[in-house]
């Protein structure tokens, strides 16, 4: 059977780098690091600007002394603060997923399928920095409705859009699969939702419990939802 696998892109994900180890300023501004490292560094500054002071009260300077550089420095990863911003949220909220990976793979069950995207689903919801970034966004919608929203508009729809027609896509040359996940691709993941507020609220061994049972639950949907007809 076809699987779909990690081809289904998930509104939450886990960066593809792990998070540097934080250093001290004074060691950053003595060490010339790869770019993307200079970029996850202040992307990790902005996230503690960010939930310290809000998008509107914080600022590139003090973003870019969090993270050991230069305002000038900090502007040749990212042109504005807005920017940043975005970028923050794309980290967590928009899946790393390439186009390569919905190619089929006619080796996979439709169940080790299913258990590869919940792993890469489900893993978002145990990385402290996911959460952060959540709560960041809900904050944000309250505070900057207009900056959420602008993020939305030019980030995360789009995103959405396209993941759409390729799941549309991906279930026309797969006949065997059901197609009522093609109305909205949120579907697949929404019960993962219930889980990230249980952890967000709760957290601890009771949110433990919870997940697991939400899981093992979305699993079975997803069998349901995607078997044979």
């Amino acid at each position: 059977m076809v699987a779909f696998g990690l081809s289904l892109s998930v509104g939450l994900s886990i960066p593809m780098t792990q998070t540097p180890k934080a250093v001290n300023a004074s060691t950053r501004k003595r060490t010339r690091l790869a770019a993307p490292v200079r970029r996850q560094y202040i992307l990790d500054a902005a996230l503690d600007e960010f939930s310290i002071a809000g998008f509107e009260g914080a600022t590139v300077e003090r973003i870019a002394s969090r993270a050991g550089i230069t305002k000038a420095g900090l502007y040749a990863h990212f042109k504005s603060k807005e920017e940043l911003f975005e970028a923050l949220l794309d980290t967590v909220m928009l899946s790393p997923m390439t186009d390569e990976s919905w190619v089929l793979d006619h080796e996979s069950t439709l169940a080790s399928a299913v258990d590869s995207f919940l792993e890469l689903l489900y893993s978002a919801i145990d990385s402290p920095r996911s959460i952060a970034i959540m709560r960041l966004l809900i904050v944000e919608s309250g505070r900057s409705p207009h900056r959420v929203q602008q993020w939305y508009q030019n980030s995360y729809r789009p995103y959405m859009e396209k993941r759409q027609r390729l799941m549309e896509a991906y279930l026309r040359q797969n006949t065997h699969l059901s197609s009522v996940t093609s109305g909205h691709m949120a579907l697949a993941f929404s019960p993962a939702v219930l889980a990230l507020l249980w952890q967000m609220v709760i957290g601890g061994e009771s949110a433990a419990f919870e997940i697991d049972a939400i899981r093992s639950s979305h699993r079975e949907l997803l069998l349901r939802l995607l078997s044979t007809d």
